[in-house]
């Protein structure tokens, strides 16, 4: 996906309150995962991108973790 404003992150991910996005931002930031640069043009702007760190986690036990929600959906869908 590449570095990404705020903005779209929270436009993407349905049901996110900005508050919410803000404070995980936050959180993925301080351990590392996420780098957070300010643009010039805007003070209060910036685009959020993964760290080398947070991109072996979403190539390894995320991607894994996405793999087995895939594969069992209709076993979670019939559970709620």
């Amino acid at each position: 996906m590449g570095p990404t404003r705020r903005s779209v992150l929270l436009d993407r991910i349905a049901g996110a309150s900005d508050k919410a996005l803000t404070e995980s931002l936050r959180r993925l930031a301080s351990r590392g995962l996420i780098a957070r640069t300010p643009q010039e043009a805007r003070r209060d702007a910036a685009v959020y991108e993964l760290t080398p760190l947070g991109a072996s986690f979403a190539r390894g036990p995320l991607a894994h973790l996405a793999e087995w929600a895939a594969e069992n959906q209709g076993a979670l869908s019939s559970t709620a």
